[in-house]
């Protein structure tokens, strides 16, 4: 029994890194999709900051701040994962504007 539970805690912080990188993938795709919004739309001013806060994550977890294990790195991921959202919503409504 003993060998089954480190193989399941193996899977799950495997699974953990899987969705971290998936995170930080997103989050590269997102910062050149924020930049193509047009100068003119009312949404630039506003993608400009949050491109700025995904720049600063990313910038965070290559340091490696995000990749130690503990709460901090759940509260860091839990992060991106918000303002990836955000760019998302924002992008949409970008499109909208055109």
């Amino acid at each position: 029994m003993p060998g089954e539970l480190e193989n399941q805690r193996h899977a799950y912080v495997m699974l953990q890194k899987a969705d971290e990188e998936k995170l930080v993938e997103q989050a590269e795709i997102l910062v050149s999709r924020l930049e193509r919004i047009s100068v003119d739309s009312v949404w630039a001013h506003r993608s400009s900051g949050l491109r700025g806060s995904l720049l600063r994550l990313l910038e965070s977890w290559e340091a490696g701040e995000m990749k130690s294990g503990g709460g901090a790195e759940k509260t860091a991921l839990e992060d991106l994962a918000c303002t990836i959202q955000a760019g998302y919503s924002m992008l949409e409504s970008a499109a909208r504007e055109y």
